[in-house]
């Protein structure tokens, strides 16, 4: 597995870099309301699901409540940390779903080990 992990970090480190820039940039586009006045729901998969995540922790440091309605993230290779969480739930008016399998092994592997390197 060790082997298996150095040939894929890279990848797996610039994909997550990636997903905190594009949930950075969707909250942009959601705090200028280009889609309209209605709040949304917003759905992630795996990386997307991250992407989601990044979204709403960068619409909870602005104190943009009103746009997120529900948000349900499967797979979401996130942190835990309570109070992270706590910071996401306080802009979503409705449904906070995160729906994960504790057997997943390869993305709690992959995604531990890529903390120390991306955050």
């Amino acid at each position: 597995l060790t082997s298996l992990y150095d040939y894929i970090d890279g990848p797996w480190s610039m994909l997550i870099t990636r997903s905190n820039a594009a949930g950075m940039e969707l909250a942009d586009v959601l705090s200028d309301r280009a889609y309209g006045q209605r709040p949304v729901t917003l759905i992630g998969y795996s990386l997307g699901a991250r992407v989601v995540f990044k979204c709403l922790e960068t619409l909870a440091e602005t104190r943009a409540h009103g746009i997120i309605d529900s948000a349900y993230l499967i797979g979401a290779p996130v942190t835990a940390d309570v109070d992270r969480w706590k910071k996401i739930r306080s802009i979503v008016a409705n449904r906070l779903v995160n729906c994960y399998c504790t057997s997943d092994w390869a993305l709690a592997y992959f995604h531990r080990a890529s903390l120390n390197a991306v955050g």
